[in-house]
Order: C-alpha cells, then sequence, then structure tokens
C-alpha cells in the first residue's frame, strides 16, 4: 500500500489542491488518512479507483453523447 502526497494526487489526476479538500469534503473524492505532525496522504489504490471509476461513468454516458473525433472536425 502507497500514500500519496497532496503533490502526488494533484499531478495524478490533474485536479488543483482546492478541488481535492473540497470533492474530499463532499464525499465525491477519497478521503485522506491523517498521518502524524498534521500531515495526512491519499491511499494510492482509492485515488486509482476514483479514475477507473471516472473513466467507467464517462464511457457509460457516451452512449447518449455524441464524441468528437478528428473525421468529424473540418480543418477548412
Amino acid at each position: 500500500m502507497r500514500i500519496l502526497k497532496i503533490e502526488d494526487v494533484m499531478k495524478k489526476t490533474t485536479l488543483s489542491f482546492k478541488d481535492i479538500i473540497n470533492n474530499s469534503s463532499a464525499g465525491k473524492f477519497p478521503s485522506p488518512v491523517p498521518l502524524f505532525n498534521d500531515k495526512e496522504g491519499w491511499v494510492e489504490s482509492e485515488v486509482d479507483a476514483w479514475i477507473r471509476d471516472s473513466i467507467e461513468d464517462r464511457d457509460i454516458d457516451n452512449g447518449s453523447r455524441t464524441i468528437w473525433s478528428y473525421d468529424s472536425y473540418d480543418t477548412d
């Protein structure tokens, strides 16, 4: 099991510090684990699961949404 610092979570998800904290508080993103000396970290497998769930949600939604592709992009 690996614990990630906030900077690592930000890089892995491309979310901002504020988005991670707000979504964690709202139950929409994994909560941090309290460590020591007022430090906290995120369990990497939980962050990875959140990313996988986001991809699955996107793929389910794509059934009812038109997806942009290079074939449909007019460069003229």
